[in-house]
């Protein structure tokens, strides 16, 4: 889930940056806090500020964000995905 409220799959989003619909040009994250949750998995949330051209239009976006990942077999999995646009 985009800051936007768009929805997309890993997909749509590889491809809209493959075509130039996004070109991110900086990006500076922290994490705030990481919880385990069990043997394998973990939730990090933190802050992102990211400048972009987008759709043609230059963009600076500066939004929470919240991940979980899930280690399968050998291989660490992004399982979910959310930021919220912060006012700048």
């Amino acid at each position: 889930m985009h800051s936007s409220g768009l929805k997309d799959g890993k997909q749509g989003y590889v491809d809209s940056v493959k075509t130039g619909v996004v070109v991110y040009q900086s990006s500076k994250r922290q994490i705030n806090t990481v919880v385990q949750l069990g043997e394998q998995a973990f939730l990090a949330r933190g802050e992102v500020v990211m400048d972009a051209v987008i759709r043609g239009t230059q963009k600076r976006l500066q939004s929470l964000f919240s991940v979980t990942w899930r280690q399968e077999q050998e291989a660490w999995r992004l399982v979910a995905h959310q930021t919220t646009l912060l006012p700048l």
